[in-house]
């Protein structure tokens, strides 16, 4: 079981992403029990039974309903057709050559949405495979661009090259990308974050991708979500700025920085309808969280990135005067071994 806690009482869209999911897993079946949900869920997509369902999932993503009516088969179907409310909308998101970043393009993509996807130069070859599951999900556009967020001069030509791209108005930018450089350890060559053995040159880097390039992204592409009186920035932080590692401080200070900046432009933009939304997750399965030297997880109890993606999808479900400022992703277990 996992906790979501968000501050907004808007949160009944998440119940669709259980439903979303069914879609997702091929050559399996999968059992999913439907039931009592959400009004304000069930006003989007029409009512399903609350019956234990068993759908046969075909390896191209399209299914039979076994032992069920036509019509119950064409409501789960139609349930999966993207909402389009992100149709034709360009998108731009840091480090989506895998993990988070890459769980939310692919989310962007089955809703239509024109994805531009990023990486530095030792993910290439990710970036080739993320450009071809966007397209596979439905991406109306997929553009890849490839650049080094620690270097603020990358950082720049990235936005300029999104604005060219888009022709120059970005609607939505998720800044996801960041590193995690060697934890602080009491034994073994794994140092660098700690106030006694860490790197400050390491640290200036950690500072310029996780904090310092969001916030020249966003000044970048901020004046177009302006003038066109609408726009989302999704600023992905971490538990650690909230409940900061001992372990970690250098990282744990970027992620702090990042969530005190995303904020205050959530403060300062409220009123001119743009939406800015801080997601912190814990620990997510992602390659990063299993780099970590201390990285002695159990894969049943963390986090999920199409999770932290679903959960980023919320605020693009709700209207225009609706706002969610924050969203924590907590696991109810911790997913740490016991030593």
């Amino acid at each position: 079981m996992r906790l979501l806690s968000a501050t907004t009482r808007s949160v009944a869209s998440l119940g669709l992403g259980a439903k979303r999911q069914l879609a997702s897993h091929h050559h399996h079946t999968v059992a999913k029990a439907l039931t009592s949900t959400s009004s304000a869920v069930l006003s989007r997509r029409r009512r399903l039974s609350t019956s234990l369902r068993v759908f046969a999932v075909s390896p191209e993503g399209s299914f039979s309903a076994k032992g069920y009516s036509s019509a119950e088969a064409a409501e789960y179907e139609d349930m999966q057709k993207p909402s389009a409310f992100l149709s034709g909308k360009w998108t731009l998101v840091t480090g989506s050559s895998r993990g988070i970043g890459l769980a939310v393009a692919e989310a962007f993509s089955r809703e239509g949405a024109k994805v531009i996807i990023t990486c530095e130069e030792g993910q290439k070859e990710d970036l080739q495979k993320a450009e071809e599951s966007c397209k596979k999900y439905g991406a109306a556009e997929v553009k890849s661009i490839i650049a080094d967020l620690t270097d603020a001069k990358e950082a720049q030509r990235l936005g300029e090259e999104a604005l060219r791209i888009s022709g120059g108005h970005v609607d939505c930018l998720v800044n996801n990308a960041g590193v995690y450089y060697p934890m602080s350890l009491e034994e073994g060559p794994n140092k660098g974050q700690g106030p006694l053995d860490g790197d400050p040159d390491d640290w200036d880097k950690q500072t310029q991708i996780n904090l310092k390039s969001p916030m020249r992204l966003t000044r970048l592409l901020l004046p177009g979500m302006k003038e066109k009186g609408e726009g989302y920035i999704v600023n992905v932080c971490s538990i650690e700025a909230l409940f900061p590692y001992p372990s970690a401080p250098a990282y744990s200070a970027t992620k702090w920085g990042l969530r005190g900046w995303s904020k205050a432009v959530y403060a300062a933009l409220k009123t001119e309808k743009i939406k800015v939304l801080t997601v912190n997750p814990a620990q997510t399965s992602t390659p990063m969280t299993w780099s970590r030297p201390d990285a002695e997880y159990l894969p049943d109890k963390m986090i999920q990135p199409d999770e932290i993606a679903e959960a980023i999808m919320m605020t693009f479900k709700l209207g225009p005067n609706v706002f969610i400022e924050e969203i924590t992703v907590e696991t109810a277990e911790k997913p740490k071994k016991e030593k």
